[in-house]
């Protein structure tokens, strides 16, 4: 620091001299005086250097490794942004086929359940409609022999009236008549 100083006041020295109008000599005339502004010009040279162009220059190397760093950092983080965002868009797209597909298992599902419901509704019309048509059946059977005995019993009582009494035209008919009349009542 302390030649820096001295180089500097050497410095201030000849400047004024230049500027107080006294007649100067070329600074190569000057013997001593060029010795010593040269000394105090690579003295000054040498100080900056180590002092200030160094320390500087470190400082800056350092500041453009410590960016290329954060350049290097940022294309890596972006990099890696965009692999998490195509992994999420992949897990996404595979979320929505699962949904799909589970979707179409529930219709599937959903159309069995409906199709077995309406096979067994179809099943239980058939098996009442059988014990209908069989009940009706029954009945007929029931109701045919109630007719048969109806027409038996009044067959046996025309008949027995027909034997206790001598049938002339005229009776004949009456019988026929009173015959028709009760099977009528029976509707």
């Amino acid at each position: 620091m302390n030649v820096f100083i001295l180089s500097f006041s050497v410095f201030c020295m000849s400047v004024c001299a230049f500027a107080s109008g006294e007649e100067v000599q070329p600074i190569w005339q000057q013997g001593s005086l060029f010795f010593l502004q040269a000394l105090a010009f690579a003295i000054t040279v040498l100080c900056l250097r180590k002092w200030l162009f160094v320390p500087v220059s470190n400082m800056l190397e350092q500041r453009k490794s410590e960016i290329e760093q954060e350049y290097i950092n940022a294309e890596k983080d972006s990099m890696d942004a965009k692999n998490m965002k195509m992994e999420y868009e992949e897990k996404l797209s595979k979320c929505d086929l699962e949904v799909r597909e589970r979707l179409s298992d529930a219709a599937k599902e959903a159309q069995k359940i409906a199709d077995k419901t309406l096979s067994d509704a179809a099943l239980e019309v058939k098996r009442k409609k059988l014990f209908a048509e069989e009940e009706i059946s029954r009945e007929q059977k029931k109701a045919f022999a109630e007719i048969k005995s109806v027409i038996v019993d009044l067959s046996i009582s025309t008949a027995s009236k027909v034997v206790s009494e001598d049938l002339n035209d005229e009776k004949h008919r009456n019988m026929v008549k009173e015959f028709i009349s009760d099977i009528n009542v029976l509707k």
